[in-house]
């Protein structure tokens, strides 16, 4: 059984439907994961909340909930788990709280599973600096260790997915946020645009939808703004026209009813991970406008609704090309239906959750396969003829078991290249010898060893395959070099 602990103590509201207290898109996602997983048999499922003073463990909806007491905030310090009946835990963002439970589980001996929410945690800062700390107060020393102590990250689109890669070398898991209930919505519609997000002037800039809502006085719209900075919410509220309501939370089955009853969801956010709110709004047919962010090209590639590419008067242009086409509003419409049930229902999420959770090895930016398509074919060529070309400065012969695609694929790009007096150097070493040659390049036993004087070898396989690096070191009697390290993410693809 797996025995599994989601720890996202701001969640509760989501556990009582009359709470008003304010939640945002990564309790929802963490919520719905939970409840996924404990409808499976073999899945316990227990759920950290804060501690409001109660004294044992519920359950509700199948989940166990426990009390969340943090002892001190920040790495070295992590909080009060003991009793906890779990080996495998769930921590989202990358944040305090987060660094606790890694390292918790780093010395315990459990798994970590890090699921990030928004762009701003893979900021390339974290890398240097280490005695500063980001936008919210967590120490970039705190952030690094995120990311490169969890066991397994999980992100929510493919640009967190590229540059976890590029800039912390780490593979992860791709996994879309769980959908709510997916159901076309049409009756009491009220014909209004809803904006949701928080008052704050770097991630939701609600000062946009303001312009937005002056900008189109015929349109009723509505937030839902939860209180993070005062003044900018103040200044909002004074400033509103006729045609805006502003409401400061509302319980989680009031916003499903404002998603029910909307024409359109309305995002004027600076960078986003996947808002949970536009899978909100899609699951009930609803088309999106967004104005900078287009994650998993949900507007462009899957056609849910329009992307102003930052551009506010475009933005407004599509919101009345919209509303003022019925044809085009039903396609988006259906269109937003379609999307959520092929790649954001429970039972894919769930799929491609359990090669997460049933998985022990840590992931590393070892498991590359190439895919190259005609544009990203001259640039993969560049990169690793360059790479190659500074081994050969650095090594009088290189070493290569002939195994697996890369190593096939590698001699017969060095026999087509202009780099051959880099395949001179190159000496294929193969125990078994099952083969006498691989494209023309002879291979070698290792009792032919002495006599080449090899010095170095390169590791190249496409998996990382500890039982072949510790043959390569027991034979070789030397420490491998890795092909691929150090290349800009680009032509490679992860899985």
């Amino acid at each position: 059984m797996y025995k599994i602990a989601i720890v996202c103590p701001s969640a509760g509201p989501l556990f009582d439907a009359d709470s008003t207290q304010k939640h945002g898109g990564m309790e929802t996602r963490a919520y719905l994961l939970a409840k996924i997983l404990a409808n499976k048999t073999d899945c316990q499922v227990t759920f950290l909340l804060h501690d409001e003073g109660q004294k044992e463990s519920i359950t509700k909806e199948g989940i166990i909930l426990k009390p969340f007491i943090a002892q001190r905030p920040g790495l070295k310090s992590y909080p009060t788990l003991q009793g906890i009946d779990a080996n495998i835990y769930f921590t989202f963002g990358v944040k305090n709280i987060s660094a606790g439970i890694i390292e918790y589980c780093s010395k315990k001996n459990k798994k970590s599973v890090l699921f990030l929410t928004q762009e701003s945690d893979l900021n390339a800062a974290y890398l240097n600096n280490t005695k500063s700390s980001n936008e919210i107060g967590v120490s970039h020393k705190n952030c690094l260790f995120c990311l490169k102590a969890a066991t397994h990250i999980i992100c929510q689109s493919e640009s967190q997915k590229e540059q976890l890669l590029s800039i912390f070398n780490r593979t992860s898991t791709l996994l879309p946020n769980p959908a709510p209930q997916i159901h076309l919505e049409n009756e009491g519609s009220q014909n209004y645009i809803l904006w949701v997000g928080r008052s704050d002037s770097h991630v939701k800039r609600p000062q946009l939808c303001l312009e937005v809502a002056k900008a189109c006085p015929s349109y009723k719209f509505i937030m839902v703004m939860n209180r993070s900075d005062n003044k900018i919410f103040e200044d909002i509220f004074n400033q509103k026209p006729n045609n805006l309501s502003i409401v400061e939370h509302l319980p989680h089955s009031e916003m499903t009813k404002l998603f029910s009853n909307c024409s359109l969801f309305l995002s004027t956010s600076a960078n986003e991970g996947f808002p949970n709110v536009f899978l909100e709004a899609a699951c009930k047919g609803k088309p999106i406008i967004s104005l900078s962010v287009n994650p998993n090209q949900i507007l462009t590639k899957h056609n849910c609704g329009f992307f102003a590419q930052s551009d506010l008067k475009k933005l407004v242009l599509h919101l009345n090309e919209l509303l003022q086409n019925k044809k085009l509003y039903k396609s988006i419409s259906q269109n937003c239906l379609k999307y959520v049930k092929e790649n954001h229902n429970h039972s894919v999420i769930f799929k491609k959750l359990i090669p997460v959770i049933s998985n022990n090895e840590k992931t590393t930016a070892h498991s590359l396969q190439f895919e190259f398509n005609n544009l990203q074919e001259e640039l993969a060529e560049q990169f690793i003829i360059q790479r190659l070309k500074y081994l050969s400065t650095k090594h009088e012969s290189l070493a290569f078991f002939p195994t697996g695609k890369h190593t096939r694929w590698l001699i017969n790009f060095l026999k087509q290249s202009s780099a051959k007096d880099i395949l001179n150097k190159i000496i294929l070493i193969d125990e078994k010898l099952q083969m006498k040659e691989l494209l023309g390049v002879p291979i070698k036993s290792p009792s032919d060893l002495k006599a080449l004087d090899i010095d170095t070898w390169v590791y190249s396989s496409d998996v990382n395959n500890e039982t072949l690096i510790k043959k390569g070191i027991k034979l070789l009697k030397k420490q491998p070099v890795y092909l691929y390290e150090n290349l800009p993410n680009g032509p490679y693809r992860v899985y």
